[in-house]
């Protein structure tokens, strides 16, 4: 400004205002830091404009008065934390239950560089009014409110920070962020997407981790997923992400979360969420065979979201490579209803995909005693064969040892070469070629007619895909 005397809303009609503050001009730094002119720069943002504001005090004051309090100067930042009158004012923007969610992202990058610059006075402000931050997470639909918490959580290794995680469990910061898979509530993607992108951060240590996956709040979030379809989609992709996170801890430094993986401590004595997945068991595997409520997906969906969420479930399940786990999906009818999803969907390819993926993971069981076990209980190489075009079995030939009689399992009609399922068909059938080397696998398959006719195509099928991408979502070529 070349006058000598100027008002801070010339100031701010400025187009240099905001590089100039960055440059620490003096005498700028010096009029932005007096009291009056930090809390006009914060009233822009944080107080609605009176209805007479004009253009400028409605959308260019608040953001440039946010490019200004976010600039690296110390002198603004200590007038903000000096007290808790202007962190008040920070904290109180969020109590309403809605919120403009422009000046809203503007107050929590201020918000984000007071904790960045000012850790000790923001922890000490933060931690004597927890009501703030569970404020700020009922607010997921803010776009930069799931950065703040990752920094919030990032304080732990800050020595000012010491125990805030655990601290944030405490005062309820999980139980906040379940909530928003409630039926009512309009943000599943937000949370789905927050809780993810903290889990993924790398700063979730064992004591917040403890409290995301304990027995009270993963009962809590699995009966939110229950309740809607869209709480369904979005919630059990949440529990994808921390049996994911729990599938890698023997690649992570936290020593009593990996003890306790791999005690040899009965399930139930195990983590929280595992033993709430397999007493809901029974759920799962109804939803499997088509028995879903209505309330979680429509009567013309087909394979859908539900059942993928599922495979997904029980795919990252044996991701842990915990005995009882194993055990215990064998023990289910899972291993049995997941082959009669690959003909019952015969043209949808995210069932193929799960399907084979599934058992994959199966065959990478070191007990052989319980690979054989899983072969014998879902007759699995017969059901192959029945569903295969290479081998031309009877459509009377009856494999069904399913123990629930309600399941179809009988997949000879009306299969050809080029149906979009035969290369996954081919690839499960490879698996099990594989695991065979020894007795009494060996033998059960030598002694069955048309198997070898069967692995002649699949081998060829799986030699012109082999070099394809190997993972959850591969999608192999087909037979010519």
């Amino acid at each position: 400004m070349k006058k000598e005397v100027f008002t801070l809303q010339e100031l701010l009609d400025e187009d240099d205002v905001v590089h100039d503050t960055k440059n620490r001009k003096v005498e700028l730094v010096a009029f932005l830091s007096k009291e009056e002119n930090i809390s006009q720069l914060l009233k822009y943002i944080v107080c609605p404009p009176l209805d007479e504001a004009n253009q400028k005090e409605k959308f260019r004051y608040p953001v440039v008065a946010s490019e200004i309090l976010v600039s690296p100067i110390p002198e603004l930042h200590s007038v903000l934390v000096q007290g808790n009158t202007y962190l008040d004012m920070i904290f109180n923007f969020f109590v309403p239950a809605k919120v403009d969610l422009m000046r809203a992202s503007l107050v929590v990058n201020v918000l984000g560089q007071l904790c960045l610059n000012n850790t000790k006075q923001s922890l000490t402000y933060i931690q004597s009014h927890p009501e703030g931050i569970l404020n700020i997470a009922r607010h997921i639909e803010i776009s930069n409110v799931t950065g703040f918490l990752v920094r919030v959580l990032h304080f732990e290794r800050d020595e000012a920070g010491l125990g805030i995680q655990k601290w944030l469990v405490d005062i309820g910061l999980v139980d906040v962020l379940y909530q928003h898979f409630s039926p009512e509530n309009h943000l599943h993607s937000d949370a789905a997407n927050c809780i993810t992108e903290l889990v993924n951060s790398g700063y979730v240590g064992p004591t917040f981790l403890e409290g995301m996956i304990d027995t009270e709040r993963s009962l809590k979030l699995l009966e939110l997923v229950f309740s809607s379809a869209s709480s369904f989609r979005y919630g059990m992709s949440v529990f994808l992400v921390l049996l994911r996170y729990l599938a890698s801890f023997s690649d992570l430094d936290f020593t009593n979360f990996t003890s306790k993986l791999n005690s040899s401590s009965p399930l139930s004595e195990r983590l929280g969420i595992l033993k709430v997945i397999f007493q809901n068991l029974a759920r799962f595997t109804s939803i499997l065979k088509g028995n879903i409520d209505s309330n979680l997906v429509s009567p013309t969906e087909g394979f859908g979201f539900v059942r993928l969420r599922v495979l997904q479930l029980f795919l990252l399940l044996l991701s842990i490579r915990a005995p009882e786990i194993i055990q215990a999906i064998l023990d289910s009818e899972v291993p049995f209803i997941a082959f009669d999803l690959l003909v019952q969907f015969p043209n949808n390819n995210f069932a193929h995909q799960a399907v084979e993926s599934f058992y994959s993971r199966l065959w990478e069981i070191s007990d052989a005693d319980l690979r054989y076990q899983l072969l014998i209980k879902t007759n699995l190489p017969k059901r192959i064969l029945l569903a295969s075009p290479e081998a031309q079995l009877s459509t009377n030939t009856n494999t069904n040892t399913n123990p629930n009689p309600d399941t179809n399992t009988n997949a000879s009609t009306n299969v050809n070469a080029n149906s979009p399922y035969v290369p996954y068909l081919h690839i499960i059938a490879v698996g099990i070629s594989r695991i065979a080397t020894t007795d009494p696998i060996k033998g059960l398959l030598e002694g069955l007619e048309g198997w070898q006719e069967l692995m002649n195509k699949a081998n060829d099928t799986v030699q012109r895909n082999e070099s394809q991408r190997r993972g959850f979502m591969r999608p192999p070529g087909r037979p010519n």
